[in-house]
């Protein structure tokens, strides 16, 4: 998920858009079952005379499908998740291009059945290079957020609460920043799930590795 933060900074517009996340399998889904017909053999041979008269077969009920389950959530993504790995483009400054910025550890991920989440931040910090220069940015706290997926695509619905600090360095000096939630966010990335990990990624240059943890959840 990316996630927009700026402050105006001695004359400059420092600006950060975060890219975060997140975090498969196909659907789950019962199908109604459709019960057949059962067929009649053939009138045993009858005595001379023809067959005896008897009542006609009452009609056969038609068969009435039993109830659906909503399709679920894939099973595999649901759980607790720690990143090994990531880069994700920042935008330090207003004026320039975002920053393709490599990641410490300390994210982490919380993916329930309900489709909803939590993104935590422990001392994480995004590095990018420009000129010589080192640029950095650190986050430490929490968010909330829905989600749902397919098989090969997560949707990020919404950030619906957040408590998530932001502090950067730049040539020019420092600076900070706190980030708000966003109803709307409507994120879709591509994923791989396995049992043991993750593999996220967007057409910004965004990419996360994650491994699985005993936190929360399970795999199916």
């Amino acid at each position: 998920m990316r996630d927009v933060s700026g402050r105006r900074f001695g004359g400059a517009i420092l600006a950060l858009a975060l890219v975060s996340v997140l975090s498969g399998v196909a659907a789950i889904g019962l199908a109604a079952v459709s019960v057949a017909s059962v067929g009649f053999g053939p009138e045993r041979c009858c005595p001379a005379g023809g067959p005896p008269t008897r009542p006609s077969p009452a009609p056969r009920p038609s068969a009435t499908p039993g109830p659906t389950r909503a399709v679920g959530l894939p099973a595999c993504i649901i759980g607790s998740w720690r990143v090994v790995s990531e880069t994700s483009m920042v935008k330090y400054y207003s004026n320039a291009d975002p920053f393709a910025a490599s990641s410490s550890p300390g994210k982490s991920y919380e993916f329930r059945a309900d489709g909803t989440g939590t993104e935590k931040w422990d001392n994480v910090t995004y590095t990018a290079n420009s000129g010589g220069s080192t640029l950095r940015l650190q986050s430490n706290g929490s968010a909330e957020f829905t989600w749902t997926a397919t098989g090969d695509t997560v949707t990020y619905l919404a950030r619906t609460s957040v408590n998530l600090k932001h502090h950067w360095s730049v040539p020019e000096g420092e600076s900070d920043a706190t980030s708000s939630p966003n109803p709307a966010l409507n994120e879709v990335d591509r994923y791989k799930c396995g049992a043991t990990g993750f593999e996220e990624s967007n057409d910004t240059g965004y990419r996360s590795v994650w491994a699985r943890t005993s936190g929360y959840g399970f795999y199916g």
